[in-house]
């Protein structure tokens, strides 16, 4: 019996997922077997020992920012929770117990919020049946709401969210939606720019400080240990970075003879984000279903990727790593990292393009 009902699940979630990618949405509602009382055995199982946290892909998170539907965005991953046997689908009547009832562990909003945010998703995270009987909500996969949003390839690890932060108020799930794209950088300890940040996020500098902070993303400051300070080798420097550069003092002779000055200069800041990555598994399965709605027209809005702006990288861990990089041909400054810090900074070293070898 066993294996007959775990035979039988496997069968309709192929059917539903096969109905999803055919965007086959019924405009009738299925004759539903029972009553409205057989809705309580699943509201005991959405409501009794739910996982901690849900699945979040950075990619989909930083649209649904960039498109201005978080809101939105954080019922459907709520609803995709609900639907914890993968049939595609979930009672409205569900939903709402769930997700809007008083004293509901899931509680998210009143029924009315929660009606509203039903119709401003409506065909694009989800589709509703208007027939008879009780009305389904169907929800769209995530390759499919991925390409709606305009977002082809996944770039970034999935993480995990806490489910009892998708509850919070949406400030919070918004610092939460923009803190998964440094939760899942590969190299959180790489120094990025608030200018890339905001053009990949579309999160101003202004609203990257206080998403960090509310979502508790931890940010480390980057110095530069230069060339010694010699006189009149300063000027090129102070071109190039501005207010940036200044003297540093090596008292303790952590990089050289005690005493010797150095040209310095800060680098933008490193951030590493407050999620647990899942792996590389389930961003190379979103991305074969992206490819395969891709292929069959369904080709999204012609807007950028994100992550796709990432810059080639110019950071590495020593120094071998950065003196391999100028010697496959790169033609700009490299930095590696030391293990030594001074105050709350790492510190970094300039290998200059042009040193490796020839």
């Amino acid at each position: 019996m066993r294996a007959e009902r775990a035979a039988a699940a496997r069968r309709a979630r192929r059917a539903a997922y096969q109905a999803a990618r055919a965007h086959e949405w019924p405009t009738v509602a299925p004759a539903i077997a029972g009553t409205a009382g057989d809705s309580e055995p699943a509201r005991q199982r959405a409501t009794a020992g739910e996982p901690a946290s849900v699945r979040l892909y950075p990619d989909i998170a930083l649209a649904m920012l960039r498109e201005g539907v978080a809101a939105t965005g954080r019922l459907w991953l709520l609803l995709q929770h609900l639907d914890e046997a993968g049939k595609g689908w979930v009672r409205e009547a569900d939903a709402r117990g769930l997700l809007s009832d008083k004293g509901a562990p899931l509680r998210l909003c009143g029924w009315r919020q929660l009606r509203s945010l039903l119709a401003q998703g409506e065909g694009l995270f989800w589709q509703r049946d208007g027939g008879a009987g009780e009305p389904r909500i169907w929800l769209a996969g995530h390759a499919r709401v991925a390409l709606r949003l305009g977002v082809t390839h996944a770039r970034l690890e999935p993480v995990s969210i806490p489910l009892a932060t998708l509850l919070e108020g949406i400030g919070t799930v918004r610092a939460h939606f923009y803190a998964s794209f440094h939760s899942s950088r590969s190299n959180h300890q790489r120094p990025i720019a608030r200018a890339t940040i905001a053009q990949l996020t579309a999160v101003s500098a202004r609203s990257q400080r206080t998403y960090e902070r509310v979502a508790g993303v931890r940010c480390s400051p980057n110095w530069v240990i230069g060339p010694a300070r010699e006189e009149g080798n300063g000027q090129e420097l102070a071109w190039q970075h501005g207010q940036a550069l200044f003297t540093f003092t090596d008292r303790n002779g952590s990089y050289g003879p005690a005493g010797q000055r150095y040209l310095a200069w800060q680098l933008p800041n490193s951030y590493q984000g407050p999620h647990q990555v899942q792996g590389r598994s389930p961003q190379k399965a979103l991305n074969e279903q992206l490819v395969d709605l891709y292929s069959k027209g369904m080709t999204g809005n012609d807007r950028q990727d994100v992550a796709a702006a990432l810059p080639t990288s110019r950071f590495y861990d020593n120094g071998q790593a950065a003196a391999r990089a100028l010697n496959r041909g790169l033609r700009e400054d490299v930095y590696w990292l030391t293990p030594q810090t001074e105050r709350q900074y790492r510190i970094w070293h300039l290998l200059p393009a042009g040193e490796g070898a020839r």
